[in-house]
C-alpha cells in the first residue's frame, strides 16, 4: 500500500529507544526485592516503592515489540527486493549486532568460569547464534537475549501480518485481541519473556501507526492551544497507572487486558518522547542513547554481573543506576569502534548491499 510520510521519523525512533532501554536497566536492577534489600540503601526512597516502579517499567517490552513492527513496516513500504530479500536483510541486521555481544559473553563466561547450564555444548551453541533456542525450549544464554528469538520470529511472520493489517486495517485490534484470549498460553514461550503472542497487540499497533500514518494526526493534535500539557499529563499517567493496575489488580485476565494495557502503557512512552522531549539538548541526549540502545539492552546483564560491585558500592540509586546506564553506554562506544576500526561494519554493510541490490 502506499503509505503517507510518517512525521514519527528515525530520530523519533531513537528516542523512544532511549526510553526503553533505560527502563529496562531500571527494571533488572530494582525490580527483585532480595537483591535490591541488599544492595541499595532505602531510606529515602522506600524498597517497596522503588520494586514497584522497577516492575512496571517492563512495559519496555512492549514498546520494544511496538518500535520494531513500526520501524519494519516503514522499511518494507520503501523495500522493493521483494520478500526473501528483505528476511534476508533483517536477518542479517539482527545477527550482525548481536554475534559479537554474544562472543563476549561466551568469553567472559570461560574467563570467570561461570557457565549457564548446558550452553557449552556445541548444539547450544548454534541454537544461541542462530537465536533459536526458545523455539526449541533450550537455555538462553542470557536473560535478554529471549528477544533475539522473538525478532526473528517477527521477522518471519511480517509480510503475512503486513498484509493482513493493510486489508482489515483497525478490524486487526479485534482479531488481535481474539487470539490472545485463545492462544495466550500457547506457541513459543521464554522464561523471562513469557509466550510471545502476548505482543501481538503491540505489534499490529506498531503496524497500523506506520501504515495509517496516526503520529501525524496526534502531532497535528499536539499543535492546538494546551494540547501539548494535556498530552504529557496524560501520556505520564498512563505509563505509571497502566502498569501499576495490570500488574496489581488484575489477577483472572479472561479478556487479555494486561497485554492490552501494556500496549497503550508503550504507546504512552512513545508518545511521551515524540510529543514532549522536544527541548534542543535533549533531544541530542536521547538520540545518543536510543543510537547505542541495541548494544545497550545487550551488553547492561554482563554490567551487572561482573560489575556488581562497582555498580551498587554506592548503594544510591540514582548513583548506582547513572554507573550503571554510563558503563553500558561506554562499553558499546568501545564496542563500536572495534567493529568499525577492524572492518566489521564495512564487511556487514557490502554484504546488505549485495543482498538488496535488485
Amino acid at each position: 500500500m502506499e503509505m503517507q510520510e510518517n512525521m514519527f521519523t528515525k530520530t523519533e525512533t531513537l528516542k523512544a529507544k532511549c526510553l526503553a532501554v533505560l527502563l529496562i536497566l531500571f527494571h533488572h536492577m530494582f525490580s527483585s526485592p532480595e537483591g535490591t534489600a541488599e544492595k541499595i540503601n532505602t531510606h529515602i526512597l522506600p524498597l517497596r516503592v522503588l520494586n514497584t516502579l522497577a516492575i512496571d517499567a517492563r512495559f519496555c517490552v512492549w514498546i520494544f515489540a511496538f518500535l520494531s513492527a513500526y520501524g519494519m513496516t516503514v522499511a518494507y513500504n520503501k523495500f522493493e527486493g521483494g520478500n526473501n530479500r528483505y528476511f534476508l536483510h533483517r536477518c542479517l541486521t539482527l545477527y550482525s549486532f548481536c554475534l559479537p555481544i554474544l562472543a563476549i559473553h561466551y568469553v567472559l563466561n570461560i574467563i570467570f568460569k561461570n557457565p549457564v547450564g548446558m550452553i557449552y555444548k556445541p548444539i547450544y551453541i548454534i541454537f544461541n547464534i542462530l537465536g533459536i533456542s526458545d523455539w526449541v525450549s533450550y537455555p538462553a544464554l542470557g536473560d535478554v537475549y529471549w528477544y533475539i528469538s522473538f525478532t526473528l520470529v517477527l521477522i518471519i511472520f511480517f509480510p503475512f501480518l503486513y498484509r493482513v493489517c493493510d486489508i482489515y486495517q483497525y478490524i486487526v485490534f479485534f482479531m488481535g485481541i481474539i487470539i490472545l484470549h485463545g492462544y495466550i498460553n500457547l506457541g513459543i514461550h521464554s522464561d523471562v519473556g513469557g509466550y510471545y503472542v502476548q505482543y501481538l497487540f503491540a505489534i499490529l499497533m506498531g503496524i497500523i501507526f506506520a501504515q495509517k500514518g496516526i503520529w501525524n494526526k496526534i502531532y497535528t493534535f499536539n499543535q492546538r492551544k494546551y494540547s501539548k500539557k494535556f498530552l504529557f499529563v496524560v501520556t505520564t499517567l498512563c505509563m505509571l497507572v497502566l502498569p501499576y493496575i495490570r500488574n496489581t489488580y488484575i489477577q483472572s485476565d479472561v479478556l487479555q487486558v494486561k497485554q492490552i494495557l501494556m500496549t497503550f502503557a508503550a504507546l504512552a512512552g512513545c508518545s511521551f518522547t515524540f510529543i514532549c522531549c522536544r527541548w534542543k539538548w535533549l533531544n541530542i541526549v536521547m538520540t545518543f542513547v536510543g543510537k547505542h540502545s541495541a548494544n545497550i539492552f545487550l551488553i547492561h546483564p554482563l554490567v551487572l554481573r561482573y560489575l556488581g560491585n562497582v555498580i551498587y558500592y554506592t548503594k544510591n540509586v540514582l548513583v548506582s543506576y547513572v554507573t550503571c546506564a554510563g558503563i553500558s553506554i561506554l562499553l558499546s562506544m568501545v564496542l563500536e569502534q572495534i567493529l568499525e576500526k577492524t572492518g566489521y561494519n564495512a564487511l556487514i554493510k557490502k554484504i546488505d548491499n549485495y543482498i538488496c541490490k535488485k
